[in-house]
């Protein structure tokens, strides 16, 4: 599924993914997503959005979950993050 984010739109998805991941880090929960937008780092988003204010991005639901197990929160590994953003329509 390919998104469009921009500025207002990541600090809204931090929101509601800090409300689906409660137990997770602050600097973890915001690289999974990264990486779940196709992003080595949580950096690199931004910085790609401060260049163009608003992308397109392809979600990566495996590098996502694949980030939560690495750091521990395997028990979490299922959490679907369109769901968790609440992402309802493609760019």
């Amino acid at each position: 599924m390919m998104i469009r984010i921009n500025p207002a739109r990541l600090e809204n998805f931090k929101r509601r993914l800090k409300e689906a991941l409660v137990e997770v880090k602050h600097t973890h929960r915001l690289e999974a997503m990264a990486r779940g937008f196709g992003y080595r780092t949580y950096a690199a988003l931004l910085a790609d959005i401060g260049d163009s204010y608003e992308i397109d991005v392809e979600i990566d639901e495996l590098s996502f979950a694949d980030f939560l197990v690495a750091h521990g929160y395997g028990d979490l590994a299922a959490v679907n993050l369109v769901e968790a953003l609440q992402i309802k329509e493609a760019a």
